[in-house]
């Protein structure tokens, strides 16, 4: 039995609790070997994300949620990624309702809840400087990748690369390229990224 196609929209899942519960325990099951593999150190963790990052439609996210809830150091609930998007690092973390779509390139990353990530985005903390020339510059990356931390409710537009933490309830802009940390409730855009506008009002 197939997923029905809008299983990864969070209206299904509160529609019908049950059902999912059943697709997403069927998953677990389809990833098992892979998770095996991994834990027997035959695979790599990027691997397993590349191989299910290709299974298109509800069935594809259900399985990628089950691998990720699996290997990720902290998966909150109803987290939904996209067709074609690899997490690389499995100490990367996500709170609860957390949308990241196709495409998407993730380093290491410590997500609040409500964050959601748009196609072609691309987080990556940034490495130390290239500031030697007596070494190759493939030298000067380091061997401990930088951790982003991406606050509560931070949508973070089509095509950004984010080097640098994004504070909660910001947004930032399509294309743009955050590299410095702006206040809560900022509007980021442009290359590099600064403060355009401020979001309206709040909640409680």
């Amino acid at each position: 039995m197939s997923p029905p196609r809008d299983i990864h929209h969070v209206g299904f899942e509160r529609r019908h609790p049950r059902l999912t519960v059943v697709f997403e325990a069927a998953a677990a099951a389809a990833v098992a070997p892979l998770i095996t593999l991994l834990r027997a150190r035959v695979i790599r963790f990027a691997t397993g994300g590349q191989l299910l990052s290709v299974i298109p439609g509800g069935a594809g996210v259900v399985l990628r949620r089950a691998w990720y809830r699996a290997t990720l150091a902290t998966c909150g609930v109803r987290l939904r990624i996209g067709f074609g998007t690899v997490i690389r690092d499995p100490m990367t973390r996500f709170g609860d309702d957390c949308v990241v779509v196709d495409h998407v390139r993730i380093a290491r990353a410590l997500c609040g809840s409500d964050v959601v990530i748009a196609d072609y985005a691309t987080l990556q903390g940034r490495a130390r400087r290239h500031d030697r020339r007596d070494i190759p510059l493939r030298d000067q990356l380091g061997d401990e990748p930088t951790t982003l931390r991406i606050g509560d409710d931070v949508w973070i537009g089509a095509g950004a690369r984010v080097l640098a933490d994004v504070a909660a309830h910001s947004v930032v802009g399509a294309g743009a390229v955050v590299v410095s940390t702006f206040p809560e409730w900022c509007i980021l855009g442009g290359v590099p990224a600064r403060v355009i506008g401020e979001r309206a009002g709040g909640y409680a």
